[in-house]
C-alpha cells in the first residue's frame, strides 16, 4: 500500500512538468490570470461608509422634524376634537396651514426612513399619525384620573415626554412591512 501512495506522488510530480494544463489550476496562477493590473480598484470600506452617513443624515434632516411635526398635529388635533370648547377651531385660516404643514410632514417621513417608491411604506407617517391619535384620546379620556394627562392638555409642552413613542412606532412598522413584504 505503501508503493501505491508513492507511485501516485510519483505520477502527479512528473506530470506537473510534462502536462501542459496542469499549472494553469496552481492557486499562484489562478491569482495571477483573474488579476487585472491595468484597472485600480476603489477601497470599497468608503463607499458603503458614505451611503451609511448618507443614510443619517436623510433620518436627522427629514425623518426627525417631519414625526415632531406629524405627531404634534395629530395629538393636538385629537385633543381639539375630543373638547367639546373648541368647535370653531376647524374654521379658522391657521387650521389649514397647519394641515398643509402636516401633509408636507407626510411626505417627509415617509422619505426620511422609508423609500419614496415603495409604497409600502406609507405605513411609517400613518403608525405616527395614529400613535398622536391614540396617546391624545388616552389623555383625554384620562383627565380626570391621571395628572399627566391634565398636564398634556391644559400645558401641550408635558407632551414631549410621550413623544418617543411617536419615534419608536415607525421603526417598528417599517420593519414589519419590510419583513412581510420579503
Amino acid at each position: 500500500m505503501k508503493e501505491v501512495k508513492f507511485d501516485t506522488g510519483h505520477k502527479k510530480t512528473a506530470d506537473a512538468f510534462f502536462d501542459e494544463n496542469l499549472h494553469n489550476y496552481s492557486p499562484l496562477q489562478l491569482f495571477v490570470n483573474s488579476a487585472d493590473l491595468s484597472e485600480i480598484k476603489a477601497d470599497k470600506y468608503f463607499e458603503t461608509d458614505e451611503k451609511r452617513f448618507a443614510g443619517y443624515l436623510r433620518q436627522a434632516r427629514l425623518f426627525f422634524p417631519g414625526t415632531f411635526l406629524l405627531f404634534f398635529i395629530s395629538l393636538g388635533t385629537t385633543l381639539a376634537v375630543t373638547d367639546p370648547f373648541s368647535r370653531n377651531v376647524f374654521f379658522s385660516p391657521l387650521f389649514f396651514l397647519i394641515y398643509t404643514v402636516g401633509l408636507l410632514s407626510v411626505f417627509t417621513t415617509w422619505f426620511g426612513l422609508g423609500d419614496i417608491k415603495n409604497r409600502r411604506h406609507f405605513v411609517i407617517p400613518a403608525s405616527i399619525i395614529v400613535s398622536g391619535i391614540i396617546i391624545g384620546a388616552i389623555a383625554r379620556a384620562s383627565a380626570g384620573f391621571f395628572w399627566i394627562s391634565e398636564r398634556i392638555i391644559d400645558d401641550f409642552g408635558y407632551a414631549v415626554y410621550l413623544f418617543p413613542v411617536g419615534l419608536i412606532a415607525p421603526v417598528l412598522a417599517k420593519g414589519w412591512v419590510d419583513r412581510k413584504s420579503e
